[in-house]
């Protein structure tokens, strides 16, 4: 089962106030994890041990997360580019990944 940790209100910028919501996803299972981010949607494979973090400035609104067997499907709300990264490196969707197989 994945870990989610979240939302967190952030303070971004020296001069600018803006409220973004973070979320973090960690796959301690033993299969990779497919995360698929909505509404484009953009497709994330977690390896065992990866944690990913998801930021995305939803003006106080909160992640809508559905698990789905093999993966997350998160929604950020709309008319928004959230930032993703896996171990601390930014990301870009992953469609080559094979997916994740059912138990």
């Amino acid at each position: 089962m994945p870990e989610l940790i979240g939302d967190r209100e952030c303070e971004m910028g020296l001069f600018e106030r803006r409220r973004t919501q973070t979320l973090i996803v960690r796959n301690p299972g033993i299969h990779p994890l497919e995360v698929m981010v909505e509404i484009n949607p953009d497709r994330y494979v977690l390896s065992p041990g990866d944690e990913m973090l998801i930021e995305a400035d939803l003006n106080g609104a909160r992640f809508d997360i559905s698990p789905y067997e093999g993966g997350l499907q998160i929604y950020p709300g709309h008319a928004c580019d959230p930032s993703v990264t896996i171990n601390g490196v930014p990301v870009q969707p992953d469609w080559d990944t094979q997916a994740p197989k059912s138990n």
